[in-house]
C-alpha cells in the first residue's frame, strides 16, 4: 500500500517518530560518550572560560561580568565579548547546580541533539521521510556537528538556532501567514543573540522568502510582513542591547568581541607569513602597548574604539596585501589552506581533540560534494534551497572580514549535513532506477503503482508536488 503524507498512514507516521526519536537518543548518548571519555579532563581556557565561569557567576549574582578579571584578578569589570544565549543557558544548569565543566558540556550536548531533531524534520519536509532519518543520522554523528558540543563554545547554541530558523522558513515556504514570518523573525533574533553575524539571515532567508511571495499582491503588504519580522527580531534583540546602554563608556550593541577579532586579524603577523588569514593574539598588544590602556584603567568599550581605529589603519595601509589575505581567509574557512597546519591550529587553537579535527577535516571533503548534489537535486524538484544555504553565505561574510577557521564553518555544518542527506539519497535513488530500469522515486523508495488512466476528457496533470509529500510507503 502506498499512502503519501497528505494521507498519512499513523502506522507510517509512528514508525517515522520512532525512529527519529531512536537516532536523536543515540545523537545524545555518542556525545556524552565523547565527553565523559575524551574531553572530561580538558583544561578551560580562551571562550571556553569565558562560558564556563560566566554562566556560573551569572547564577552567582554577578551579572555579566570578565570572569578572566573576576577569577585572576579578582576585579568586576561588565563584560560583553559574546552575545548572552549560551550563557544564559549553561546559567539555568548553574542555577540548578550543574557547575563542573564536564556538566556544562553535557547540557550542551542537549542542543546538540535538538539539532539532531530538527534536521530530521528539515530534511523530512524537503524530501521525505528516508531522507529526514538520513540527515539525522549525518548530524548526530558528524565530526564537524557532535564534537562542539564538548567543546563549552557558543557553536551548538548557534547550530540549534540556524536549525530553527531554517525549519521555519520552510514551514512559511509550504503554508506562509504572518504569525509564520513572525515566528520566523523571533528565531533570527535568538539566533543573533548566539552569534551575532547570524543578524544577516535576515537579509539572506527573511528578505527573499517575504518578496518572493505571490499572494502578496502589493508592495504594502510585503513591506507590512517584512516590518512585522522584524519587528519580532528586534523584540528578542532589544533587552540585550538596552542592558548594553547602561553598562559601558562607549557604544556596545551585541557584544565588543568584533573590536577586539578585527586587531587579532590587522597586523603583520596576520597578513604575511605562516599565519596568513589566521589571527594572532600579539596584534592586540601591539595596538594597546603603546596608548597604556589596560584592564585595570579601561573598560572593554574604551579598549575596542582604539582596537578598530589602529585595525582600520592597517587595512588601508595594506590594501595590495588585501586579496591575498582574504583568499587564505577563505580557504582556512574550509580547510583547505595549508592543510596539516589547518587541522592542527583546529585542534591547539581552537581546542578540538586531534583525531577528532582530522575527522572533521577529511569528513568535510566527503560531505561537501554530497551538499552540492543535495542542492543540485532539490533545485530540480522546485524546492528552496537558500534556507539552508544562507549560513554558509553568513560563513563566508565573516571570513572575509575577519579570518578563517572550521569553528567559523560550525554554524553551517548541520545545513550542509541536510544537503548532503539529500544528495545522498538521490545517488542511491539514481543507482537503484538505473538497476531497476528507473522506477524508484527521487526520496529512494519504492515506486507508487501506475496511476488510472483519465476519463475520458480528463485533463492530465501535472501530478502532485512531490515537495513537501514525499511517498512514504508500508
Amino acid at each position: 500500500m502506498t499512502t503519501t503524507r497528505t494521507e498519512a498512514s499513523p502506522r507510517v507516521d509512528r514508525r517515522w517518530w520512532f525512529g527519529l526519536a531512536a537516532v536523536a537518543a543515540a545523537a545524545f548518548a555518542w556525545r556524552a560518550v565523547y565527553i565523559l571519555v575524551w574531553r572530561r579532563d580538558h583544561q578551560v581556557w580562551g571562550d571556553a572560560y569565558f562560558y564556563h565561569h560566566g554562566a556560573n557567576l551569572l547564577a552567582d549574582g554577578y551579572g555579566f561580568v570578565n570572569p578572566f578579571r573576576f577569577l585572576i584578578d579578582g576585579l568586576i569589570q561588565q563584560a560583553a565579548d559574546h552575545p548572552p544565549v549560551y550563557t544564559v543557558y549553561l546559567f539555568l544548569f548553574s542555577t540548578l547546580g550543574v557547575r563542573s565543566p564536564t556538566g556544562h558540556m553535557l547540557a550542551t550536548a542537549l542542543v546538540g541533539t535538538a539539532s539532531v531533531v530538527l534536521a530530521g524534520l528539515i530534511g523530512r519536509r524537503i524530501a521525505g521521510n528516508t531522507t529526514g532519518i538520513v540527515a539525522a543520522v549525518l548530524v548526530a554523528f558528524y565530526p564537524n556537528t557532535f564534537s562542539w558540543d564538548g567543546m563549552l563554545l557558543s557553536e551548538p547554541m548557534a547550530l540549534f538556532a540556524v536549525m530553527l530558523t531554517a525549519f521555519l522558513a520552510y514551514r512559511f515556504v509550504d503554508d506562509p501567514s504572518l504569525v509564520r514570518i513572525v515566528l520566523l523573525g523571533a528565531a533570527v533574533g535568538l539566533a543573533t543573540l548566539s552569534r551575532a553575524e547570524l543578524g544577516l539571515l535576515a537579509v539572506f532567508i527573511v528578505v527573499p522568502l517575504v518578496l518572493r511571495r505571490s499572494n502578496l499582491t502589493s508592495w504594502r503588504s510585503r513591506i507590512g510582513w517584512l516590518a512585522a519580522s522584524g519587528a519580532a527580531c528586534l523584540a528578542v534583540l532589544a533587552p540585550w542591547v538596552a542592558f548594553n546602554a547602561t553598562r559601558f563608556d562607549e557604544p556596545v550593541y551585541l557584544s565588543s568581541g568584533f573590536e577586539i577579532t578585527l586587531a587579532t586579524v590587522s597586523c603583520d603577523k596576520t597578513y604575511y607569513g605562516e599565519l596568513t588569514g589566521y589571527w594572532s593574539l600579539e596584534c592586540v598588544f601591539g595596538y594597546l602597548e603603546p596608548t597604556g590602556l589596560n584592564p585595570l584603567n579601561s573598560d572593554e568599550s574604551q579598549r575596542g574604539q582604539v582596537l578598530r581605529d589602529e585595525s582600520i589603519d592597517y587595512i588601508q595601509e595594506n590594501l595590495d596585501r588585501l586579496p591575498t589575505v582574504i583568499v587564505a581567509r577563505w580557504g582556512r574557512a574550509l580547510g583547505l589552506w595549508n592543510f596539516e597546519q589547518s587541522v592542527q591550529l583546529d585542534s591547539f587553537d581552537a581546542g578540538r581533540t586531534l583525531w577528532v579535527a582530522w575527522a572533521g577535516a577529511v569528513s568535510f571533503l566527503v560531505m561537501a560534494p554530497l551538499a552540492v548534489v543535495g542542492g543540485l537535486a532539490l533545485r530540480r524538484r522546485g524546492k528552496l534551497v537558500y534556507p539552508l544555504a544562507a549560513p554558509f553565505l553568513t560563513v563566508w561574510f565573516t571570513a572575509t572580514v575577519t579570518f578563517g577557521q572550521p569553528r567559523y564553518r560550525a554554524l553551517a555544518e548541520g545545513p550542509l549535513a541536510v544537503l548532503a542527506a539529500v544528495g545522498l539519497v538521490a545517488i542511491v535513488a539514481a543507482i537503484r532506477r538505473r538497476t531497476a530500469g528507473g522506477d524508484a522515486t527521487p526520496d529512494g523508495d519504492a515506486p507508487p503503482p501506475p496511476a488510472a488512466p483519465p476519463l475520458s476528457g480528463a485533463t492530465v496533470g501535472a501530478g502532485p508536488d512531490p515537495s513537501p509529500e514525499t511517498s512514504d510507503h508500508v
